[in-house]
């Protein structure tokens, strides 16, 4: 994985920080801290109090930055004047909040406190263990004094629900009223009186067909369908804290930072004038006013500090170039294990993820990332850990005090809360965190819009460095997961193509880049240059592939595959007149400036053609004015008389029916006045139009239409083209209205290693019970999310010690070393079950296999049998997030019968079948046989045999398999007089073992006769000598045999050594030379001794005469004739150009080239004569 030279994103936006992360030049500001916004509920005064250890009012005398282990924290040094709640001894304290810069350090957690030296303040606090304190809940628990009155901003937060009446974003409080209520009063938490905290959950809206026009009920009069027992409609937002960067654009010669500043000021200036006219519009009724007043405040809310990366410039130029993870230039290494980003999960402890259901599920979403086609991107799940460290990229939840892993106060109505740091200048991320509140009622199936899984893949996606997009359908779009049917919020668990782009774009494999191209330019109405327009590229067949805005005119969408593409823009709505409910509402806050208003219709489209590694310029036009129309919701038939409405996209399969539409103001009132209602893309028959009009006098009208996909139609997201025919140049685009998806399957067969039936020991480990394949079709990745192993046969659930199951990458049906292991557990009940979670991906198109191991524990008993087979898997599209339901299941293995008694049998040595020896002259081989062993259950599987010099021991023939045969033999080099035992292993089939070894055979020493004649005679020794030999005990030897030996001659090489009989010991005899013995009668001399040992001996022969014997036995005994010990000399290097051999009364003399020549025999001498110094290596 590693950082392109040339990065950046069309789509996608880069994560980076709210105050946009810089390099610094001079001094740090303190108060210079990246910031982002956090989603949750407003906290009243009171429960900010009572959930607070202290509460003080004090003056803020010093600001700071501390930087510790690749984070940054603000210190906030408070003299305090009064404490209202707990009690603290000093008169100063430190409140230190994660947050902040330093010179070569950012770090970004939440909405930032910006409270200056010498301003007082009210701080409600969290303590924290190192003896500082937290705001507690981030800044809800700061209220800064001003004209005697606390002033609470809410302006770093995106609340889920309205403000309590009499609530603004600058939230003034009486200090009198203020102490009161935060040292004695009650919690507004049930505001409405319905009975729901602010963690209530309801459905989306329903509405029933009815006579009505149009067939469905009216809405109520507030902008929301409301449910039909009146509570309140959840909205559906991210829960994240996402700093993201922007790129700095050139203007006028300099530098602009498009940070997100700007909107506080426009909405204390704004909001306060606007809810005025609200109030004044709308009278006195409180649902009215607050219908409206309240929309507007959440729209200032929602996603107001997200950018889109809409621009770039290269690697250490003058611009921002985006946060990202590289382990080449490590960031830091600690948190990579080889190539992949390592993320730990805390599973115990204060800070741990409440379920192991909830820990797989964050496993899933990382996997999902993962899965992206081609980007490098990879992830490995650490060690769990019980609290997160400074060292590590933690996932947890929050505290029973509402605190995050590292420490900050994140209150009971925060839903989650994010930490990143990176390195300033390169912005390279440094470390990241992320928590959850533990009391949001999560869900993991899709039973609420609190999607688990989707949120986590969310805030991965800023882990990675993205931010937000406008793409309505992308899991990084503004918008969070409702598709408002059947209850089912989980279609955002996936990557549309305009993710897989982007992650590819920050993490690309090798000549991906330049594969690509570039489309570039600007966007202007007349001389104006048009901001923050949606710009959808759609591509030659009207898919909508990729979304980004402009910034100051200029747009950048990068790297798309070669091809043809049309641009089409649509203003990014203005957000004060802006319902708050609207399908664009998280997109419409201004960078640097308000969004322009402009509108364009087909003339205005651009078309461009992409080529690898270029960039195209094309530069767009709009028409002055502002859109009329506002779409609010898309539309659905949920089967039945109910219709549902949501905020995100729709998702049809190919192949499907519905009807579907989409809801909005300004829209035509009737069939007539719908000048296009199109999808581009293909592959759609949309028919049977109809309009329901203003809806009790919202003035929201639905359009629906009768919609047909094509069982051909092109996978992906469409966007919806709407125009008026009373005003056909103003056109409304929705981007990302419908996505076109088709749902894969998954077929489970028995893998080709399918063990068969057979035994088992009851102690066995490492058994493989089933070989399993599982194919999935072509259509889309299949996620296995958890396998289902049941055991069958008699044996019980304690019997099995651990079920492991691994993937088989090379399909052999056996484990092998660096094979993935998916999971492993111990088996309950009857049968024996067991349930292996998992976030496991089949690609498309491809068969895998696997193995499920048994290792039991010792307790089974014979005849027990055991089996394992895979009875259920659940698994999921990727694409299409639908549950699949694989076929061909169950796949069952083999099934295994204890034997709890080893083979028996005896081993004999020697050769003979039965037979049993107890000595042996041969020095060079050895054999045994073992034809009685057997096993009466289960059969011998196999035998392996060793020898050694002591019972059991291997040194001589190390343990070797033979498979199924009863005897064996080995050529080896035995000592004459020592003793040698064979060992025989015989493995039952059931794998148990029983080892014996042979009582033993010993090397027995043998004869030679050698005649001697009258005279002279050329011998060498026949055989090795029990113990060494001298020339006087040579001819000892031979008289004692009957013989009269008067003289023993030795040649030097140029002459000969002589030792008279009788005169001493005289020199040695050794094997391989030749000596004379001289004897006064003919005799036979019976040789003593061991057979030669030796396999080879080399004897070293020297220019001119040398006279030598054998040193060992050749076989067979006529090996070597006088021409083939001469080659063999010549193979060696060496030169031997004649043989001599003495007959008693002169020399047969062998030249050597001149035919065969005579037989060498063990026990003769021979002189050879060699013409240059050789080497003869004797081979047996």
């Amino acid at each position: 994985m590693r950082r392109p030279g040339k990065r950046g994103l069309a789509a996608v936006l880069l994560f980076a920080g709210g105050l946009c992360p810089r390099a610094v030049a001079g001094p740090i500001d303190p108060l210079d801290i990246p910031s982002a916004p956090v989603r949750g509920w407003y906290l009243s005064p009171e429960e900010v109090g009572r959930k607070s250890d202290l509460v003080v009012k004090g003056v803020v005398e010093s600001v700071a930055s501390v930087e510790i282990e690749r984070n940054v924290w603000t210190d906030y040094a408070v003299r305090i004047e009064e404490t209202w709640k707990g009690a603290w001894a000093r008169p100063t304290l430190v409140v230190r909040r994660a947050g902040g810069r330093t010179a070569t350090l950012a770090t970004c957690c939440g909405p930032a406190l910006r409270a200056r030296p010498g301003e007082a303040w009210v701080f409600a606090l969290a303590r924290r263990d190192n003896g500082t304190f937290d705001v507690y809940g981030l800044t809800r628990g700061a209220f800064r004094i001003s004209d005697g009155a606390g002033i609470r901003d809410h302006r770093g937060f995106v609340y889920e629900e309205p403000f309590p009446d009499g609530v603004g974003w600058l939230e003034s409080i009486p200090l009198a009223e203020l102490k009161r209520r935060m040292t004695g009063g009650s919690g507004r938490g049930d505001r409405d009186g319905d009975g729901l905290d602010r963690k209530g959950r309801r459905e989306p809206p329903v509405l029933e067909e009815s006579s009505a026009p149009g067939g469905v009920v009216p809405p109520p009069a507030d902008p929301r369908p409301v449910p039909p027992d009146g509570s309140p409609v959840p909205t559906r937002e991210r829960s994240d804290a996402g700093c993201v960067p922007v790129d700095t654009f050139p203007r006028d010669g300099g530098g602009m930072e498009a940070c997100h500043g700007l909107l506080p000021w426009i909405a204390i200036v704004v909001l306060p004038v606007f809810i005025a006219l609200v109030f004044r519009v709308f009278g006195r009724k409180p649902a009215r006013r607050w219908a409206a007043a309240g929309a507007v405040i959440l729209l200032l809310a929602a996603g107001s500090w997200a950018y889109i990366r809409s621009q770039w410039t290269p690697q250490g130029g003058s611009g921002n170039t985006g946060l990202y993870w590289d382990n080449v230039t490590p960031s830091p290494a600690a948190y990579f294990q080889g190539t992949r980003l390592e993320y730990h999960l805390i599973t115990s402890g204060d800070f741990s993820i409440p379920s192991a259901t909830y820990q797989w599920t964050i496993v899933n979403a990382f996997q999902t990332w993962e899965d992206s086609p081609e980007a490098t991107i990879a992830f490995v799940r650490g060690a769990d850990i019980t609290n997160g460290d400074y060292t590590e990229f933690s996932i947890g939840f929050s505290n029973a005090s509402d605190q995050t892993q590292w420490g900050s106060s994140m209150g009971s109505s925060t839903a989650g809360v994010s930490r990143f740091s990176w390195y300033v200048p390169s912005l390279r991320m440094a470390d990241t965190d992320i928590c959850f509140n533990r009391d949001i009622s999560w869900s993991t199936d899709g039973s609420n819009y609190n999607d688990l899984e989707s949120t986590v893949l969310h805030e991965i996606g800023h882990s990675l460095g993205f931010g937000h997009d406008p793409h309505l359908m992308a899991p990084m779009s503004y918008e969070g997961a409702w598709d408002g049917l059947n209850s089912n919020s989980i279609h955002d668990r996936r990557l549309t193509e305009n993710d897989d782009i982007g992650l590819t774009l920050v993490y690309p494999p090798a000549g991906w880049v330049a594969a690509r191209g570039t489309i570039a330019g600007s966007i202007t109405e007349g001389s104006n240059n048009l901001h923050l327009g949606v710009i959808g590229v759609f591509d030659s067949g009207g898919r909508l592939v990729m979304t980004t805005l402009s910034n100051l005119g200029q747009y950048k969408v990068e790297r798309l595959p070669p091809g043809d593409y049309t641009l089409r823009a649509f203003p990014s709505f203005d957000p004060y007149p802006a319902d708050p409910y609207g399908l664009y509402q998280n997109i419409n806050l201004p960078i640097s400036g308000t969004p322009s208003d402009f509108t364009t219709n087909s003339t205005h489209d651009g078309a461009a053609t992409v080529t690898a590694n270029g960039t195209t310029t094309l530069n767009l036009t709009a028409a002055s004015g502002t859109p009329a129309m506002r779409a609010l919701y898309t539309t659905r038939h949920r089967g039945g008389g109910s219709y549902s409405f949501t905020r995100k996209g729709l998702r049809l399969q190919r192949g499907e029916s519905g009807r579907i539409g989409v809801t909005g103001t300004g829209f035509p009132a009737n069939t007539a006045e719908i000048a296009e209602f199109s999808i581009p893309g293909g592959g759609l028959t949309l028919s049977n139009p109809s309009v329901q009009v203003d809806w009790t006098g919202s003035g929201q009208n639905t359009i629906l239409y009768d919609v047909s996909v094509a069982a051909d139609a092109a996978l992906g997201t469409r966007a919806l083209i709407l125009r008026r025919s009373t005003a056909p140049n103003d056109r409304y685009i929705v981007f990302g209205f419908i996505e076109i998806y088709e749902v894969g399957s998954l077929s489970a067969a028995a893998g080709p290693a399918n063990p068969a039936a057979g035994y088992v020991a009851a102690g066995a480990t490492d058994r493989v019970m089933l070989h399993a394949s599982l194919a999935a079709d072509s259509k889309e990745p299949v996620r296995i999310r958890q396998w289902t192993i049941q055991g069958a046969g008699t044996g019980p659930a304690s019997s099995i010690a651990s079920v492991r199951l691994y993937h088989d990458a090379d399909g052999d049906g056996v484990v092998d070393v660096g094979e993935t292991q998916i999971g492993s557990g111990a088996p309950s009940g009857s049968p024996p079950s067991l349930a292996i979670p998992s976030a496991w991906t089949v690609p498309p198109g491809t068969t895998q296999r696997f193995l499920v191991v048994y290792d039991l524990s010792g307790s089974a008993a014979d005849g027990d049998s055991f089996s394992a087979s895979l009875t259920a898997l659940t698994a999921t599209g990727v694409k299409s997030t639908r549950t699949l339901a694989p076929d061909t299941l169950p796949v069952a293995g083999a099934l295994l019968t204890v034997d709890g008694s080893p083979p028996t049998g005896t081993v004999n040595d020697g050769a003979t079948a039965g037979a049993d020896i107890d000595s042996q002259v041969e020095t060079t081989s050895i054999a045994a046989n073992w034809p009685d062993f057997g096993d009466p259950h289960s059969g011998i599987a196999s035998y392996a045999w060793a020898v050694g010099t002591t019972p059991g021991g291997e040194d001589i023939v190390p343990l070797t398999s033979v498979g199924l045969a009863t005897s064996a033999s080995a050529t080896v080099s035995l000592a004459g007089g020592a003793t040698y035992y064979t060992k025989v292993r015989a493995v039952n089939g059931a794998g148990l073992i029983a080892t014996v070894v042979s009582d033993g055979v010993a090397i027995a020493a043998t004869t030679v006769d050698v005649l001697l004649a009258e005279g002279y005679n050329l011998i060498a020794l026949p055989l090795e000598p029990a113990v060494p030999l001298t020339a006087q005990g040579l001819a000892e030897a031979i008289n004692a045999d009957g013989g009269n030996c008067t003289r023993v001659l030795q040649y030097n090489g140029t002459g000969y050594d002589v030792h008279t009989v009788g005169s001493g010991s005289g020199f040695a005899i050794l094997p391989g030379v030749g000596y004379f013995v001289r004897c006064t009668v003919a005799s036979t001399w019976h040789a003593e001794g061991y057979r030669f040992r030796a396999l080879t001996s080399g004897l070293s022969l020297a220019d001119g005469y040398n006279l030598v014997g054998l040193p060992l036995d050749p076989v067979p005994s006529n090996r070597y004739t006088a021409e083939s010990a001469a080659v063999e000399i010549a193979s060696d290097g060496g030169a031997c150009t004649r043989v001599l051999r003495y007959d008693g009364t002169g020399y047969e003399v062998h030249t050597v080239g001149s035919g065969t020549g005579f037989t060498l025999r063990t026990g003769e001498g021979y002189f050879l004569r060699c013409t240059k110094p050789s080497t003869w290596t004797v081979r047996r």
